[in-house]
């Protein structure tokens, strides 16, 4: 589960089989992430989760960091795959 604390390590992408939802899926996200705010927008308390998720004091590796920004990837980057090389 630790590998999922590394925005430049792993990457879900995901389609759902309702076309309604999948339209409205960037509202979803955006919701999402506002509800998710109060805990993620918080150095303090992401270390607090990050001490819950790994039994006590995270790893040398880990960061209470926000990574939003490194987690971002162009839309040109979804339409393309590292197996069509």
């Amino acid at each position: 589960p630790d590998v999922f604390l590394r925005a430049t390590t792993a990457r879900m992408f995901t389609f759902s089989a309702d076309p309604t939802f999948n339209e409205n899926r960037p509202d979803f996200q955006e919701e999402l992430k506002s509800r998710l705010e109060p805990i993620l927008g918080s150095e303090a308390v992401r270390r607090k989760a990050a001490k819950g998720i790994f039994g006590g004091d995270p790893p040398d590796w880990w960061s209470a960091e926000d990574q939003s920004d490194m987690a971002k990837m162009s839309k040109g980057r979804y339409a393309s795959s590292s197996l069509d090389e």
